[in-house]
């Protein structure tokens, strides 16, 4: 399984913002989606970075590594 980079581990200017639910918020500082992910109490976590562009989502990421294990259970059982 892949590990991402979350909150403080973080290390770009500018990120593309994703909400919990999936809406593009738009391209954010870093600071400012660290605070929009502290406000609503979840984990800005980078998904993907590609030289001048990078994608963050917001995200309950203990919750998101729960699902992706029993993903991997469930798929390792067939």
């Amino acid at each position: 399984m892949t590990r991402h980079k979350i909150n403080h581990e973080i290390q770009v200017k500018e990120t593309i913002v994703i909400d919990s639910k999936g809406d593009n918020l738009g391209i954010k500082s870093l600071e400012e989606a660290k605070k929009l992910a502290a406000a609503l109490e979840m984990d800005l976590v980078l998904v993907s970075e590609d030289g001048n562009k990078s994608v963050s989502k917001i995200m309950d990421y203990k919750k998101f590594l729960y699902d992706q294990k029993k993903k991997e259970r469930k798929n390792n059982k067939s």
